[in-house]
C-alpha cells in the first residue's frame, strides 16, 4: 500500500466527515451503544467497521459464557453491516477520502481530501 498520513490527522478527518453526516463518533457512545467504531492500523491507515449494540450485547454475553446468536440475527446482521459500509464508503468517497475495503471487511481510508 501506498504512503498514509499521519495517523493523528487521518482520523480525525474522518471522524469529522461522519460527524457532518450524522454519524455519533464518540468512543465512549460508540461502546456503549455501537456505531462506527475507528482505529489506526499502520499497514492499512484509519480503518473504519459498524458495530451494533446488538452485538455489543453479545460480546457481553459470551463474556459471561450465557448467550448465543441463531441464524437469523447472524443474517440480519450482515445485511445492516452490509448496507452501512456501503453508506460509510459512498460518504467518505464523496468527501474526497481514499478509500477502500480490506480482506476482514472493514473500510481503511488512506487519504484525505487536500
Amino acid at each position: 500500500m501506498g504512503t498514509v498520513e499521519h495517523p493523528v490527522d487521518l482520523t480525525e478527518q474522518v471522524r469529522a466527515t461522519l460527524t457532518r453526516a450524522g454519524f455519533t463518533v464518540d468512543d465512549a457512545s460508540v461502546a456503549s451503544h455501537g456505531g462506527p467504531l475507528i482505529t489506526y492500523d499502520l499497514d492499512e491507515g484509519t480503518a473504519l467497521s459498524w458495530i451494533t449494540a446488538a452485538e455489543l450485547t453479545i460480546r457481553a454475553q459470551r463474556a459471561r459464557h450465557e448467550g448465543h446468536q441463531d441464524s437469523a440475527d447472524l443474517a440480519q446482521r450482515h445485511a445492516i453491516c452490509s448496507a452501512i459500509h456501503t453508506a460509510l464508503l459512498t460518504i467518505l468517497s464523496q468527501a474526497g477520502h481514499t478509500v477502500t475495503t480490506t480482506a476482514t471487511g472493514d473500510i481503511a481510508v488512506t487519504g484525505s481530501p487536500s
